[in-house]
């Protein structure tokens, strides 16, 4: 959990260095991501993707199990999408919560 909060901020400062001067951004991008494509891909998709957002463009969901051997705190972390709503780091627990809801429901009858 904490290396993923630590990465947060790492790959917030790589969106936000890719909304300035272009030439600028893939000099500073190849400090972390050393495969031209993927910094010709970020350089073309982060400005689009984020256009509309000033920070916060990434989330971490933190995993509700601990690792086995040795029960370290698991996350993943994810770049949100463009129409993200208030409870979208819920709508993973709200589906599956549906999902059991219409699990007892159909059980019932």
């Amino acid at each position: 959990m904490p290396k993923a909060k630590e990465l947060r901020t790492v790959a917030d400062k790589m969106v936000t260095i890719t909304k300035g001067n272009p030439n600028t951004a893939k000099r500073l991008l190849k400090r972390w991501i050393f495969e031209d494509e993927l910094v010709e891909k970020a350089l073309r998709e982060f400005p689009v993707r984020f256009a509309g957002r000033n920070g916060g463009y990434t989330r971490v969901i933190p995993h509700l199990v601990n690792r086995r051997g040795d029960g370290a705190k698991m996350a993943t972390i994810q770049y949100v999408s463009e129409d993200v709503s208030d409870d979208a780091g819920r709508s993973f627990f709200s589906a599956r919560w549906k999902r059991k809801v219409e699990r007892v429901e159909v059980e019932q009858i």
